[in-house]
């Protein structure tokens, strides 16, 4: 068997600041196995589950008086002020005085509320670091691999489903292949799957990087596949996606003039990155639900 490697071409996204973005990705195609990788540097730096609203940033409940406020904001000072946490926590520690300021403050806090919903009902639930597909036993224990499906390009022909029925499933809205179960065949039955795929849509990805990519896919835009037939480009590729949110969170930076009630992907952006550069004992100690993500579990 030969071996090939090439580049993926750009994938216009409609997203906003597109421009900045730089989808391209390579693909390592050695013998059957296709392999997609994300940069593992911007993924561990910024690519985790963290707070992206000054409520989680607190770790308070959205209905918390403002008992429970100046309680959780005098705990996060006491550990996360640069005299102790170091100049790192200096942009954390300022969007904590200004969510701290806005949501004790009655008419702001109700400006910021509704737009938070708003921006909830848009954009979904934030990432928070699990895969959607499980884990099976057909590998070993120390198995890096895992199998994605790029749903977008899929064309619902089922193949990957009939050779490999537990792993590949039938998502029911758009009628794509989905990988329910990661290593729920062999080897040698997943590789199969991959070859058979008539438009190769599906990868082999890294462990670690399978949760980001699921959370991804089910963000992105659809279009039927009777619209793929006729010649329509999807809208999103999952990868250009993943390396824009990664890309976005990398450079995100909040500054006063962009409102300080608005909460929009900028802002939220701006505290994940304000939070995921604080010392990692202090993201256990007071995040603990987030913070267990940080660790390498593979």
């Amino acid at each position: 068997r030969r071996r090939r490697m090439g580049r993926v071409g750009a994938v216009k996204l409609d997203l906003p600041h597109e421009s900045d973005a730089d989808p391209s990705t390579d693909i390592i195609f050695t013998g059957s196995d296709q392999f997609r990788v994300l940069d593992q540097g911007d993924v561990d730096a910024v690519g985790q589950p963290a707070p992206t609203d000054f409520y989680e940033m607190l770790g308070v409940d959205i209905s918390a008086n403002k008992t429970n406020l100046k309680k959780a904001y005098r705990g996060i000072l006491k550990h996360c002020h640069p005299d102790r946490a170091g100049e790192e926590a200096n942009e954390f520690c300022t969007l904590v005085n200004v969510a701290y300021d806005i949501l004790t403050n009655d008419d702001q806090r109700k400006v910021y509320d509704v737009d938070l919903e708003q921006y909830r009902e848009t954009q979904g639930d934030s990432f928070d670091g699990l895969p959607k597909s499980t884990w099976g036993t057909k590998c070993n224990t120390s198995e890096v691999r895992a199998v994605f499906v790029d749903e977008l390009s899929c064309i619902g022909c089922r193949m990957c489903n009939n050779l490999a029925p537990n792993t590949f499933g039938m998502e029911d809205l758009w009628g794509r292949a989905r990988v329910n179960t990661q290593w729920g065949n062999t080897e040698e039955e997943i590789a199969d799957a991959i070859d058979s795929c008539p438009v190769d849509c599906i990868y082999w990805v890294q462990r670690k990087q399978l949760p980001l990519l699921e959370y991804i896919m089910g963000l992105c835009n659809r279009i039927s596949v009777a619209s793929m037939m006729n010649g329509r480009a999807p809208p999103d590729s999952p990868f250009s996606r993943a390396e824009y949110f990664l890309k976005q969170r990398k450079n995100a930076k909040w500054v006063t003039a962009d409102g300080s009630m608005l909460h929009n992907e900028r802002l939220s952006n701006a505290i994940a990155k304000a939070w995921l550069q604080l010392p990692l004992q202090i993201r256990k100690d007071l995040w603990p639900q987030y913070a267990a993500f940080q660790e390498d579990e593979y």
